[in-house]
């Protein structure tokens, strides 16, 4: 597996186990669908295609329902964006929305990449251990 693939799924499980209650259950950011973190994405609000910060931005990265996440309606970006609102606050989400208009690069290097894969996996074990999750 390459470096940014294992970065992505050791992020996206922390995300989604971030999200979840102490069964391992959330509500989608972008619809009233509630599921189990591992039948869950973890879904972007500014699309990942818009830069390496957006990819790994925590502000950013939500739980997600693979049908919105994957498939999503005209609204699901609306719907997002509410919801994102009221769960991180307005000046976070037009925090994110400028650095969108700005595009800030940002370039991660292989031991970067390793660096904040074995973070992740301290903040996985962490989370675990809080909501007591039972697989």
């Amino acid at each position: 597996m390459k470096i940014k693939e294992k970065l992505w799924k050791t992020f996206s499980e922390y995300i989604r186990l971030r999200d979840a209650d102490e069964r391992g259950y959330a509500k989608c950011i972008s619809c009233p669908n509630t599921l189990h973190y591992k039948l869950a994405d973890a879904g972007h609000f500014i699309p990942k295609s818009h830069g390496t910060w957006f990819y790994f931005n925590e502000d950013n990265v939500h739980l997600q329902c693979r049908n919105c996440n994957r498939y999503g309606s005209n609204d699901t970006g609306y719907r997002y964006g509410q919801n994102l609102k009221a769960k991180i606050g307005e000046k976070l989400v037009n925090e994110l929305l400028e650095a969108d208009r700005k595009r800030p690069k940002l370039k991660l290097s292989k031991d970067k990449m390793k660096e904040m894969t074995k973070y992740y996996q301290e903040e996985i074990k962490k989370v675990r251990e809080i909501k007591f999750f039972i697989d």
